[in-house]
């Protein structure tokens, strides 16, 4: 996270996201994933921390799992000048208690996460300027959304 502490520089979220999948697939990790963007989507922002973020949510789909999982990730600039990425798969979902810490932002010794990587991403899409959210796949599954707005090098 040190590395949210400098400047922004431009980042293309296109270009990470062909990293992230191209890792997935290579490692010896039981999952189908597959892409969908464009050529380059630039934003300002802090390319190690955009993509450990998109790391984690891989990660987090992948070992949350029931079965080998179906990731989807989808960048994209939306038309009011913010960019996604978009995370979903097909396992058992993010249960409705941690989504619900998540959003509160706090946690006390009898409300707790069961783990510490959504709470980075969490964390970290803060610290970036930008929004998380979360909502249920159908017709299995959870989707991810990570929003910055910091996109004046949008293409």
């Amino acid at each position: 996270m040190t590395a949210s502490a400098g400047s922004p520089e431009p980042v293309d979220l296109a270009a990470v996201a062909r990293e992230v999948v191209e890792e997935y697939r290579t490692a010896n990790r039981p999952c189908e994933i597959s892409l969908s963007c464009p050529g380059e989507i630039l934003v300002s922002s802090h390319r190690s921390v955009v993509r450990r973020v998109l790391s984690e949510l891989v990660d987090n789909a992948i070992t949350h799992a029931d079965r080998s999982p179906r990731i989807e990730i989808t960048a994209r600039a939306s038309p009011d000048g913010t960019a996604e990425l978009v995370v979903a798969d097909d396992g058992p979902g993010i249960p409705a208690r941690e989504r619900k810490i998540l959003d509160n932002g706090t946690e006390t010794q009898l409300e707790h996460g069961s783990g510490i990587g959504l709470w980075f991403v969490n964390w970290a899409v803060t610290q970036l300027g930008g929004d998380l959210s979360f909502r249920e796949n159908e017709p299995t599954g959870s989707v991810v959304t990570v929003r910055l707005y910091d996109t004046e090098y949008t293409s």
